[in-house]
């Protein structure tokens, strides 16, 4: 992962688009994610005043970097790939079932975060 302070847990880029945001977004965070790191995210979220302000759910993404492999994306970002910022990557796929869960009405089969 990018070793920049600014980008650890998330980036200082997406705390001023969430901040910025004029409608709620609906985002997710790994149920997998070691909780040293998810209480990181937990508590910038609460800093920057973003836990009211948007829809947080925990998804469960067992495997989903499969996804990657075995449709042989090569992809990086910033100049890391998948193996050195696994769990950047990991949020791309959730990204994607939160979008299908909303789509079909089934946020409510999640955790929602709200502390």
């Amino acid at each position: 992962a990018d070793s920049r302070r600014r980008h650890y847990g998330i980036s200082h880029h997406s705390l001023t688009i969430l901040d910025l945001a004029n409608n709620p977004a609906i985002l997710g965070l790994a149920e997998e994610m070691p909780a040293d790191h998810l209480n990181v995210v937990k508590e910038l979220i609460k800093k920057h005043n973003l836990l009211g302000r948007h829809q947080w759910y925990l998804v469960k993404d067992t495997d989903c970097l499969k996804v990657f492999e075995e449709f042989n994306i090569q992809t990086t970002t910033m100049g890391r790939g998948i193996k050195d910022d696994p769990w950047f990557f990991r949020h791309t796929i959730i990204t994607g079932i939160l979008a299908a869960l909303a789509r079909t009405n089934q946020l409510d089969t999640l955790t929602k975060i709200t502390e």
